[in-house]
């Protein structure tokens, strides 16, 4: 709680009286003279520019992605012979796919990662608000780095140990992934100038699939070295490590957290290292220092965001967008496909880290077209066509084998097979080229453009939990385990059902389209709760489904989309708050 009184000004938040604190603090933030800037204030805002701090600070989210698709990548050792070999796992057999039993074992690998990663990221948040941003982080990266290392010895000391070796590394890791995926968005956000903190989510998301990549050509050219397996596992020490050597060297703590717990003579030590360079670096300082009181101000008194707020009138909206997007993108099956390729290549008879590794390279590629069309083309505008072609792509692959009737797990050597079998290769490239340039990003940028500021920590929190959920049942489990048991246009067919029923109906109906939106008028999108509210100019939840799918039929009928739709309710009226 703030207690210091500012320069000018006589009475300071603590001087108010306790039963008009809250009220005070959150009428003045419902007005938008002094809570909105104009574009003209906003353009003419001491701002700090691009330095040496800042970049290795972005480095900072780019090594989270990383580690996170290093991680992602080192599941195709799933089908390495000397690690199964090692591990008392059936080696495959090229044209084959694995037994149900095999299966569930190996699907252990992803999945208890990811359960881990569920675990822990709750907790990132809740234990830095208590001793700071870069001892989560710090204590992230160390026990992610023990967890591979551990991973990485597994079976040196005892063969019967080896798997479960494996397993406890796998737990380890997950929990300090989950830290990770949780803390290097808010300290890159908390510390990056105000224009490079959008930008850090797509570079995360790329330095996902960078790190994705990097381990298909690992495991390409190390595919037949014996302790192949156990380097490639041990490499994802080497961002942990550069995370840590900077957090503990070069980067300052977050001047917000600082502030929050009264530490301003740091806080302000923090804010002239990240201006260094900056004209009028004194200017910004001081500026960013009263901005950051006056917003941990605001907190204080209307009191943090709640887990139970994200459900409560105009906020359900925000998480019913949120989530659901969240939610469909393991929908997708994107996630079956990057961590277990190379068993699918495998069973239609191609050299699987070959192929897997030029997936891969679709994926690093249509990611970075996804970066200029995000903001150019609409975030609804891809995620529906994205969406619409990834059921085009599967029900093609199920309609083409069940009508000639070839066996695609077999290599029998006829010109038939071989072409269905290129067919389903190349609709698979096609729809992760289209995945990785549309629900790919998207499901990280749209979920934190729903929430007001206030609530964007705890929404986040339950998006990616979101994520993790549909992860594990669908992609570390369902579509594993149904492949192995079934045959790839029975997954296809599945694929196309659930996208049909969950995706499409998201994308249509529960997300509206965010482009070129301000904090102000996003605020204005998810003005919207149960029954309306006309004190406010909200509209009832069956206004939020019905703008948007108008929207959704402006996209497909290849017209822009109104985004400003609803808005004249607040003609006369003060907009809702942004935080």
């Amino acid at each position: 709680m703030l207690d210091q009184r500012e320069e000018g000004n006589d009475t300071s938040l603590a001087d108010v009286p306790a039963g008009k604190k809250n009220n005070a603090v959150i009428n003045d933030a419902m007005q938008p003279a002094d809570n909105v800037e104009s574009n003209e204030d906003y353009k003419h805002r001491p701002t700090r520019q691009l330095n040496a701090f800042t970049v290795i600070i972005l480095m900072v989210a780019i090594f989270g992605g990383l580690i996170f698709g290093l991680d992602v990548g080192t599941a195709a050792t799933m089908s390495n012979s000397y690690f199964r070999e090692e591990m008392g796992i059936p080696v495959l057999v090229s044209g084959q796919s694995d037994s149900e039993e095999t299966t569930a074992q190996i699907s252990q690998f992803t999945y208890i990662f990811h359960l881990a990663c569920l675990v822990g990221a709750p907790f990132g948040g809740f234990i830095s608000d208590r001793v700071g941003r870069k001892p989560v982080i710090n204590a992230a990266a160390l026990i992610f780095m023990g967890g591979s290392i551990w991973q990485s010895l597994a079976g040196l000391v005892s063969q019967d140990f080896a798997w479960k070796s494996i397993i406890i590394g796998r737990a380890f890791g997950g929990i300090g992934l989950g830290f990770i995926l949780t803390m290097a968005p808010v300290y890159t956000a908390e510390l990056a100038p105000a224009e490079w903190r959008g930008k850090s989510i797509t570079f995360f998301q790329l330095a996902v699939t960078i790190g994705i990549f990097i381990m298909a050509i690992y495991n390409q050219f190390m595919e037949d070295v014996k302790w192949g397996w156990r380097l490639g596992i041990a490499l994802q020490c080497i961002p942990c490590l550069l995370t840590i050597i900077m957090t503990f060297t070069v980067l300052p703590e977050s001047p917000r957290w600082l502030i929050k717990v009264g530490r301003y003579d740091e806080a302000e030590t923090a804010l002239r290292k990240l201006a260094k360079g900056t004209p009028k670096a004194s200017e910004v300082v001081s500026f960013e220092m009263n901005q950051i009181k006056e917003e941990v101000a605001f907190e204080a008194a209307a009191g943090e965001g709640r887990f139970n707020e994200l459900f409560q009138r105009e906020n359900l909206s925000s998480l019913i967008c949120g989530a659901s997007i969240a939610f469909s993108q393991n929908v997708t099956g994107v996630n079956w496909l990057m961590s277990y390729a190379t068993t699918l290549f495998n069973t239609l008879g191609f050299e699987p880290f070959t192929y897997d590794l030029a997936l891969k390279s679709v994926n690093v590629g249509a990611t970075l077209l996804a970066i200029p069309l995000i903001d150019r083309m609409g975030r609804k505008f891809l995620t529906v066509w994205g969406t619409l072609f990834t059921i085009l792509a599967f029900f093609l692959i199920a309609v083409v084998i069940v009508g000639t009737g070839v066996d695609v797990s077999t290599d029998n050597g006829t010109s038939q097979t071989l072409s269905v079998q290129i067919f389903c290769v190349v609709l698979i490239y096609i729809f992760q080229a289209v995945f990785a340039c549309t629900m790919g990003p998207l499901s990280w940028v749209v979920p934190p453009e729903s929430f007001s500021l206030r609530l964007r920590g705890v929404g986040m929190a339950f998006c990616v939990s979101m994520n993790f959920l549909t992860n594990i049942v669908l992609g570390d489990i369902g579509y594993v385990r149904m492949f192995s048991a079934t045959n790839l246009q029975v997954v296809c067919w599945v694929l196309v059902g659930l996208n049909l029923i969950i995706t499409l109906p998201t994308v249509i109906i529960l997300q509206p389209e965010t482009k070129g939106l301000n904090l102000e008028d996003l605020r204005k999108v998810f003005a919207y709760e149960i029954g309306g509210n006309d004190d406010k100019g909200h509209g009832t939840l069956g206004q939020f489904f019905k703008r948007n799918v108008v929207q959704a039929g402006q996209i497909v009928t290849c017209r822009s989309a109104n985004t400003t739709i609803g808005f004249e309710r607040f003609r006369g009226r003060a907009p809702p708050p942004v935080v």
